[in-house]
């Protein structure tokens, strides 16, 4: 199969190329799927949140062993590990 370069067909000066999409997304259907988003980031906002307050109260606890409290410290690591992962991005280039 023979190999097409893409740059020597986009700098042909004789040929015009555009990229058009022929799929518009309806605004109902648009409307739903962003309320969709936002009901489940709020809902995976509260898990979160309940897990990192319960594994808190773990911490601060007398109640829990010690094992009980390792566990705790590592799932609250994870949790801000993944916070930082989210603030931070990924690298644009």
């Amino acid at each position: 199969m023979p190999q097409i370069d893409i740059n020597e067909l986009a700098n042909n000066p004789k040929l015009n190329l555009s990229i058009t999409s022929s799929q518009d997304e309806p605004p109902q259907d648009a409307s739903i799927r962003r309320f969709k988003e936002v009901v489940l980031f709020f809902v995976t906002l509260a898990i979160i949140l309940c897990v990192f307050s319960f594994c808190g109260y773990m911490l601060l606890s007398s109640h829990f062993s010690v094992d009980d409290k390792k566990w705790a410290t590592a799932v609250e690591s994870s949790i801000v590990s993944a916070l930082l992962g989210y603030l931070g991005g990924k690298k644009e280039s």
